[in-house]
C-alpha cells in the first residue's frame, strides 16, 4: 500500500471532500506518478494526474 501527494487538482477537490480514510474504487483508474523535485535530502513520489477512461 502507498500513501502518495495528489497533485491533480480536480482530484485533490474530491480527495479533501471525502475526508481522510481508505476508499475502494470503482471501475479502472490510471495514475500519472511523477517523481517530485529533491525536498532535504529526499525525493518523493506524486500523484500528478488520475485518468478515469
Amino acid at each position: 500500500m502507498y500513501s502518495l501527494r495528489i497533485t491533480d487538482p480536480i482530484s485533490e477537490k474530491r480527495a479533501e471532500e471525502l475526508g481522510a480514510g481508505v476508499f475502494p474504487i470503482d471501475g479502472t483508474r490510471f495514475l500519472t506518478i511523477s517523481l517530485g523535485e529533491p525536498f532535504e535530502g529526499f525525493a518523493y513520489k506524486l500523484i500528478a494526474a488520475i485518468i478515469r477512461p
